[in-house]
């Protein structure tokens, strides 16, 4: 087994759905710590559709306008958008793991397996979250 100390770049492989997404919860509801299941990750995964993007990432660009909407949204009705990504930590050993999000909109919550690990509630503002006690080792992760 190898101690990681590297840097990760986790730009490509994401997947996107916009709009709500209810069988997260149904899934969420059997998570425990690491090293636990979530839930049913494959009808999470399977009964929501999900588009293959880069970060960084904007859908609300590709909103159509919207007359009714805020001025300062660009007239653009914001709603709600979900991403995961699969990062595979095979023959790892997992001694400090931090994600930086250089800059999301809007409220964010970041789950890894399963677990709530950060909610920023600010736009646009570079924030890390330590996910050490969340990874697995030798298993796919989810964020």
């Amino acid at each position: 087994m190898k101690i990681a100390n590297f840097d990760l770049q986790l730009n490509s492989g994401w997947l996107f759905h916009h709009g709500k997404i209810d069988k997260f919860y149904d899934a969420m509801a059997q998570n425990c710590k690491a090293g636990g299941h979530l839930g049913n990750l494959k009808r999470f995964k399977e009964e929501n559709s999900w588009q293959e993007i880069r970060v960084p990432h904007d859908w609300c660009i590709f909103l159509p306008y919207d007359k009714t909407a805020n001025a300062w949204s660009g007239y653009k009705v914001r709603g709600e958008g979900w991403y995961y990504l699969e990062v595979n930590l095979s023959d790892l050993e997992i001694q400090n793991a931090r994600l930086v999000f250089e800059g999301v909109m809007g409220q964010t919550v970041v789950y890894v397996n399963g677990n709530i690990v950060k909610r920023n509630f600010s736009g646009y503002n570079r924030f890390s979250v330590d996910l050490s006690c969340y990874l697995v080792p030798n298993a796919t992760n989810t964020i």
